[in-house]
């Protein structure tokens, strides 16, 4: 059975995850935090210190960071949020040096103080706060306010201003001067997603903390500036119910669009437990998007127990702990996509959830995807990244070039012995690098003597007591005549 739902506003419970307390990726109360709809508006005041005056101009700030967030949040919620921004252009001096507001070690107590400090410090511009649905202040470079934590408080609990209080409040720091272009922006974003109610992605305390989602979200490494996932733009309310289709059960075969774009499906989730699922989605470096480094499916698990800053989200395969230029500029995992591309998996398996997503054609802004959620599969199970590779060539060009298939296995007690063969097809062959899993077939075809048409074969690979065994790949070749284009 196919539900055709947003696990956010559930018309069924078979997809419905059960949130923890906390930021989490479960469905959140906007009765306690800010609603991401409509005009979202908010004050921007700049504070200096006795110990870091001001060295830069409330206009050069502003601009540096809010046009190209507004810019981002309108093409990011596809039109359903806006961000209008009105700065009290003025310096206002803080009453300490920013070194005693503790930000190393920052309470809740100690950051409601400095609000409360720059809010009296900017009195005589009496701002209506209680016209703002949210108040961003602003530190002058060189002071100890070196990050930019966001202080949200439960109704009854704010800073007291006339007519009300404030409750939700983003308090800039030096790191909105990054070294990338539009950093100081994406701090920005990323700040208000805790407003909105999304939790931390990258992990706490760990040294690689970028490594469960990467580049990938903006929640995880404000570098890249990166769109939100399907899953929380769901949250937000930023993509409608039927973008999102639920797999309970059953095989379903879709055509997702980008989640850079605002039309078509954009994500397939596979509960697999109260609390998580299996979520894929379309990525393409375009728009906000354009400085990934990968494009193609993007699988990842989401875990709604799962608090902010403990790997809430993880984000399935790809490169991670090394010190490569696709690291250096997207992060963890920048080639973690699935594609049809030679060398990347196209098929994805968990079986002991029984989960299996394949990507089975693919075009700019159109990726088929067929997604089974079956009966897990117990002991060790036999994968393969590719059920299929296909070649097309042209009579009198040199021969195609081998498809990479690696064959791996879901333990290490899986029975040793890989057997590997061929259909009855003289023009396809294969090379296996080990007898045991994990092993790498090339698969080659020979079209030599060959005539114009379509020609198929398969690769079938066989481990005695495995799950899943035998495997089969199957391999097409088109032969196209001389000159044909």
């Amino acid at each position: 059975m196919l539900l055709a739902l947003c696990p956010f506003r559930l018309q069924a419970a078979a997809c419905a995850l059960t949130p923890d307390v906390g930021l989490n990726l479960g469905p959140t109360d906007y009765t306690q935090r800010l609603r991401p709809r409509g005009e979202l508006k908010a004050v921007m005041l700049f504070v200096d210190f006795p110990d870091a005056a001001a060295s830069e101009t409330p206009e050069q700030l502003y601009n540096l960071l809010v046009p190209y967030a507004a810019e981002w949040i309108a093409e990011v919620s596809n039109g359903v949020a806006s961000l209008k921004v009105t700065p009290v252009k003025q310096w206002y001096r803080m009453p300490k040096p920013s070194t005693e507001y503790q930000w190393r070690n920052l309470t809740t107590p100690n950051h409601k103080a400095y609000v409360w400090d720059a809010v009296a410090a900017s009195a005589g511009a009496h701002v209506a706060f209680t016209r703002y649905d949210l108040v961003y202040i602003l530190a002058a470079r060189g002071g100890a306010i070196f990050n930019s934590p966001t202080l949200e408080v439960a109704p009854g609990n704010g800073i007291p201003v006339e007519g009300g209080e404030i409750r939700q409040v983003v308090t800039l720091g030096n790191d909105t001067r990054g070294p990338r272009a539009h950093y100081g922006s994406h701090v920005m974003l990323h700040e208000m997603g805790h407003l909105f109610g999304l939790p931390d992605l990258y992990e706490y305390g760990e040294r690689d903390f970028l490594r469960s989602v990467g580049g990938w979200d903006t929640m995880s490494w404000v570098a890249t500036g990166a769109h939100f996932t399907a899953w929380q733009k769901a949250k937000l309310g930023w993509i409608e119910p039927d973008q999102i289709q639920c797999v309970p059960n059953g095989a379903v075969t879709a055509t997702l669009t980008p989640v850079e774009t605002a039309r078509g499906l954009k994500a397939l989730a596979v509960p697999v437990s109260p609390s998580r699922a299996y979520v894929v989605e379309a990525r393409e470096p375009i728009k906000a998007d354009a400085g990934l480094c990968d494009q193609g499916l993007l699988v990842y698990t989401v875990d709604t127990t799962i608090g902010s800053g403990r790997g809430a989200m993880k984000v399935i395969g790809g490169t991670r702990g090394a010190h490569d230029e696709g690291t250096r500029k997207c992060g963890p995992a920048y080639d973690a996509t699935f594609s049809l591309k030679a060398g990347k998996p196209s098929l994805f398996e968990d079986p002991g959830a029984g989960v299996s997503i394949e990507l089975l054609d693919a075009s700019p802004g159109a990726y088929r995807v067929r997604v089974t959620r079956s009966a897990p599969a117990p002991g060790p199970a036999l994968l393969i990244s590719r059920s299929s590779v296909a070649w097309t060539w042209r009579a009198g060009e040199p021969a195609p070039a081998a498809h990479s298939v690696s064959v791996t296995s879901t333990s290490a007690a899986l029975p040793p012995a890989l057997s590997v063969a061929t259909s009855r097809s003289p023009w396809l062959s294969v090379a296996v690098d080990s007898p045991t899993a994990p092993a790498k077939l090339t698969i080659a075809a020979n079209p030599a003597g060959l005539k114009p048409g379509h020609y198929t074969g398969t690769v079938t690979v066989t481990s005695p007591g495995a799950g899943f065994s035998p495997r089969t790949v199957a391999a097409t070749l088109t032969i196209l005549p001389a000159g044909a284009k």
